[in-house]
């Protein structure tokens, strides 16, 4: 992917300048009339006691998540199906451009004998977010998963130097992937995720106010049924999207309802306290027990990055960045697998990307690979078709996921 030789000189002295005080531009904001965030924020209880003074358990939203999720089990209770209520989860990890293996896993899903099944919670955090909407519409909204293949960075931003020197509030601008969520985000899909949303089915995705270095949940489904215009919903779930995804410094945050938000991924990616707490919830009301079948899709390979950096600003960003957020997305994994393994009436499949041969992309660019190259895109896209038309998905236990992010030795049976 080729950038400006300019840029490349350029850039240490424009970023000295732009963070050496200068102030930035207002972001506009967008009012949402309060569908999106909900206060105050509140300390998560743990579903058998009080929560440990953690920050990371402290959720803006978390309360109305554990409620809606035992709407969510009232719902399926409902069905009058014998035995134990089944609460069907999907989880969408972070990733940047590894949200093209999802993408394409998901689209190849739905294309098998049977179909994608349904679930009665979805949860995105960054490129998890990007696909959430498209998913939980269901099957027929597959187009707006294609766009990730062959995704590149002229699709999703464009770099602005020089604007650092006036205030801009990041390096990049992300305009084109505005317009890509303006075309995919249409009436029709905000229709079929408002049916979901009455049907009992939940969709949440999550940011960080950098205010408050709280992570919030956005509640995409009371949104799509709200009373809005068709074009409030539309630009309302646009930002919540774009501000889970906002990666700091690459790509500005966005100003919902007069805060600063940026991207999910730099706390927890997925909610499972408010899942477990909203499972009890259910149970106690319907009088059923509850069983959490939950799979999570981890858009990254769990592989840190390797090999020689190149010796550019660009080259020495770029693997800070793909290395820490490597950790974080293993850190996340692992504590999906503790979680599940300490509790009997949750299940866990996973789907991870396959540590892929990239060099011939990598070879063909000229930076790390860490932002969205068509040719990368196109081979996450294609492996995550693969794998999911495949005679049978491989599907990976919590064992196996945990062994993967590094928790088991090799030994281990």
């Amino acid at each position: 992917m080729s950038r400006p030789r300019a840029a490349r000189f350029l850039l240490p002295a424009l970023m000295l300048l732009a963070l050496g005080g200068c102030g930035t531009a207002q972001l506009p904001d967008t009012s949402c009339g309060g569908t999106l965030r909900v206060a105050p924020a509140e300390t998560l209880p743990s579903a058998t006691g009080p929560a440990a003074p953690d920050v990371r358990t402290v959720i803006v939203g978390a309360r109305q998540m554990e409620s809606r999720v035992a709407e969510a089990v009232a719902a399926e209770a409902a069905t009058g199906a014998a035995g134990p209520v089944r609460l069907k989860v999907l989880m969408l990890s972070a990733g940047g451009q590894y949200g093209a293996f999802g993408a394409g896993f998901l689209r190849g899903w739905a294309d098998r004998p049977g179909g994608r099944p349904g679930f009665d919670l979805i949860t995105g955090v960054s490129a998890g977010a990007i696909l959430a909407p498209a998913v939980h519409a269901g099957p027929r909204f597959g187009g707006a998963l294609d766009v990730w293949d062959g995704l590149d960075q002229s699709d999703v931003y464009r770099l602005r130097i020089p604007s650092l020197l006036f205030g801009a509030p990041s390096i990049a601008s992300v305009a084109p992937l505005e317009r890509l969520l303006t075309r995919s985000i249409t009436p029709d899909l905000l229709e079929a995720l408002a049916a979901r949303e009455r049907a009992g089915d939940r969709l949440f995705v999550s940011a960080v106010n950098l205010d408050t270095s709280r992570a919030e949940i956005f509640d995409l489904g009371a949104l799509a049924a709200s009373s809005l215009s068709p074009e409030a919903k539309g630009a309302c779930l646009r930002e919540a999207v774009l501000a889970s995804a906002a990666i700091p410094i690459l790509m500005p945050p966005r100003q919902i309802e007069g805060a600063l938000y940026a991207d999910g991924g730099l706390r927890d990616q997925v909610f499972l306290t408010s899942v477990e707490n909203g499972r009890l919830a259910g149970g106690r009301s319907s009088g059923r027990p509850v069983e959490v079948e939950a799979t999570l899709i981890v858009n990254g390979a769990l592989d840190p990055p390797k090999g020689a950096v190149k010796r550019t600003l660009f080259g020495f960003g770029a693997r800070s960045v793909l290395t820490l957020a490597d950790e974080v997305l293993r850190e996340s994994v692992l504590d999906v697998v503790e979680f599940v393994e300490e509790r009997p009436n949750w299940t866990l499949r996973a789907m991870v990307a396959p540590d892929m041969d990239l060099s011939a992309c990598l070879d063909a660019g000229e930076g790390e690979g860490g932002q969205f190259d068509a040719c990368i895109t196109g081979a996450l896209y294609a492996e995550g078709r693969r794998a999911a038309t495949a005679p049978r998905i491989d599907w990976m236990t919590s064992r196996d996921l945990a062994r993967r992010a590094g928790r088991y030795g090799a030994g281990d049976q």
